[in-house]
């Protein structure tokens, strides 16, 4: 009977051991350049340009971080790589980014010099110029990926210049600048051997 117990025991810790759980999580960072890098490659513009906040593609709400991360990096992405400008030609036009929240006022106090204003009352201009595109961005998260979509708008015509979309894999940081809370959500995967 004593034998049959250590049988069984030995196949048991045996088939924990080898087919045990491993742990998992997703912690990896994601390189928000190259986001914006590959959504904005093939953009071509040639007037000028406004840039909005990424929003959820569900609420159209950007209530987080990571909407404002996306829409900056988009920014630096077109100025670092604008394919309207020809190196041998110098009067080439560059697309030109205006700036939607600038204050009328530069702010000083305790926190440092501000200059940025999401309040309306407050920014410098409410006026949108002619002859203007908007870039607009969305994202959607899903259990296995970042999806971002970008649409070049016409804002004269309404008329729809450009759509592309990207995907990375989801991560922790992802998760973290959406809100969402990931310290309770390891995965635990069988490990096949």
């Amino acid at each position: 009977m004593i034998r049959k117990f250590k049988l069984y025991f030995t196949i048991l810790a045996a088939l924990f051991l080898f087919s045990g759980c491993a742990l998992s999580s997703s912690n990896n960072n994601v390189d928000f350049n190259d986001i914006s890098k590959e959504i904005t490659k093939d953009l071509k513009t040639s007037s000028i340009l406004y840039i909005t906040d990424f929003v959820d593609i569900a609420s159209l709400e950007n209530t987080s971080q990571l909407g404002f991360i996306l829409a900056s990096n988009t920014k630096v992405a077109i100025l670092n790589n604008d394919t309207n400008t020809d190196t041998n030609d110098k009067k080439a036009k560059k697309t030109i980014i205006k700036e939607l929240t600038i204050g009328k006022n530069i702010k000083i106090g305790k926190q440092g010099i501000k200059l940025l204003s999401r309040e309306l009352s407050k920014l410098k201009t409410t006026k949108i110029l002619a002859n203007s595109q908007v870039l607009v961005g969305t994202y959607a998260i899903t259990s296995k990926q970042l999806i971002v979509y970008l649409k070049l708008i016409n804002l004269d015509t309404d008329e729809l210049l450009f759509s592309k979309t990207t995907s990375v894999p989801i991560t922790d940081e992802i998760l973290e600048l959406e809100g969402i809370d990931t310290t309770n959500q390891d995965i635990y995967i069988p490990l096949v051997l």
